[in-house]
């Protein structure tokens, strides 16, 4: 962690420990066995809120609401409705060795499951757990049942089916993509969640990625004009999602910071939020669109006619595609390190790290094909641009506050604003560490074997 009275130090070492015990783990050891030793942690039989959540989620699950709402947001600081019974259940379900077919069986005998249903009115309150309460349904669920009801054909085989050609690799990767966007539509249009506006983003992003990856093999023009629709599209949701995270960084920082002016903080608080609702409004515009139809119904075409070139063979097999194109991912990464500067600014590094992010999606592309044998290439890449982007949030921060305009009146404000961005340039100035002990990680041999 940096030091911000002395950017220039090389600051704390921070060591992961788990919250509920203090328990930290080694340093160098694998990703298995830290992921192995994580579980062991949340599971142990002295921690009650992994029993608890579980027992509250499959309840809510089941009856449409539960003993702590929202269901997302359980710890000590949120009290339980009928805490006996949670306690109970959360004490027998981890009895059982956590036994979720005997927790099913346990809370669908109970008489609160088999009442009936029946929707909350604000004019005639129920009781809670006087009956099942309908919830609406998820995005995957609403795009499951439009594609029955409207008689839809799925757009492509899904990647996990393991393509065995080029063409159902291509089709494969647009499929997925055209699901995803789909699946947050409705939800973008209705709530625009934080959750949704980034798993959308995501796969705008992923799929620009893939399309690059698999470059080669695909024609050109068809493939350059849809890439440059969904980085539109992507910039469209980044708006929105930048207004998402941008508000916690800052409210962190300010946290920070002594004697900060907290109504200052607020202010500027409330005009990012304002951002968000303007960058929503024209996203929410942008998608009744007859460009942002287009869009989808280019991806829905291409994904049932992949846009391979004229000369590539549809029936070449997808796992020597998949091996060419990651090789080439991961080369663009090692020839962008090789060139980089020794006093390298800001600028190519973050070049590095979105060349990782191609990489990491060429792995996590390939992951089907090489029977899981990319998955570590896939975590230290992710690992490498975490790294890597450790400062993009700073940068983000620092750009925004920067870039606004204070009322002469608001000079508090406009004080407390520079003091923000000040901090968030003394993390600039630092240069981040470690990252290249991560890419050799990430090209060893035992990492590289499937695309060697």
């Amino acid at each position: 962690m940096p030091d911000l009275a002395d950017p220039k130090s090389k600051g704390k070492e921070m060591s992961p420990k788990f919250f509920l015990t203090n328990e930290s783990l080694p340093t160098g050891i694998s990703d298995q066995e830290r992921r192995t030793a994580v579980a062991r942690m949340f599971t142990a039989k002295d921690n009650p809120w992994f029993a608890k959540a579980m027992v509250n989620r499959i309840w809510f699950e089941l009856l449409g609401e539960s003993f702590v709402m929202p269901v997302d947001d359980m710890g000590p600081e949120r009290p339980a409705n009928y805490p006996a019974v949670l306690d109970l259940l959360a004490a027998e379900f981890t009895q059982s060795g956590y036994d979720v077919k005997w927790l099913l069986r346990t809370i669908t005998s109970t008489e609160a499951y088999q009442r009936e249903v029946k929707a909350r009115s604000a004019d005639k309150p129920l009781p809670l757990f006087a009956a099942a309460v309908p919830s609406r349904l998820r995005a995957d669920e609403l795009f499951g049942s439009l594609v029955r009801v409207l008689g839809v054909v799925p757009a492509a085989e899904p990647l996990s089916s393991r393509p065995k050609t080029v063409a159902a690799l291509v089709a494969g990767a647009i499929g997925l993509a055209t699901e995803q966007l789909l699946a947050h539509d409705p939800l973008i249009r209705l709530d625009a969640a934080a959750e949704d506006i980034h798993k959308a983003r995501v796969a705008t992003r992923r799929l620009r990625s893939d399309l690059k990856t698999l470059e080669p093999w695909c024609d050109a023009f068809r493939v350059e004009g849809l890439r440059q629709e969904l980085r539109w599209l992507g910039e469209l949701l980044g708006n929105v999602r930048d207004a998402d995270v941008l508000p916690l960084t800052i409210a962190t920082r300010a946290e920070q910071l002594a004697d900060v002016d907290r109504d200052a903080v607020a202010i500027i608080l409330a005009r990012l939020a304002e951002d968000r609702r303007r960058a929503l409004a024209v996203l929410r515009d942008v998608m009744g669109s007859a460009r942002y139809l287009g869009l989808i119904a280019d991806l829905e075409r291409l994904a049932q006619q992949p846009p391979l070139r004229p000369e590539v063979d549809p029936e070449l097999a997808a796992s020597k595609v998949g091996r060419r194109g990651l090789a080439h991912a991961v080369g663009r990464v090692r020839k962008r390190i090789e060139r980089l500067p020794a006093d390298a600014g800001l600028e190519p590094l973050h070049e590095i790290r979105k060349a990782a992010k191609r990489a990491r999606y060429a792995a996590e592309l390939t992951s089907v094909l090489s029977r899981g044998r990319t998955d570590d290439a896939a975590d230290r890449l992710a690992d490498l641009q975490d790294q890597l982007g450790a400062m993009q949030d700073a940068v983000t921060a620092h750009q925004w506050l920067v870039g606004q305009r204070w009322p002469d009146a608001d000079w508090q404000v406009a004080f407390t604003a520079g003091r923000l961005a000040q901090s968030f340039a003394a993390d600039m100035a630092v240069a981040p560490t470690g990252w290249r002990r991560t890419w050799h990680r990430a090209t060893d041999k035992h990492a590289s074997r499937w695309y060697r």
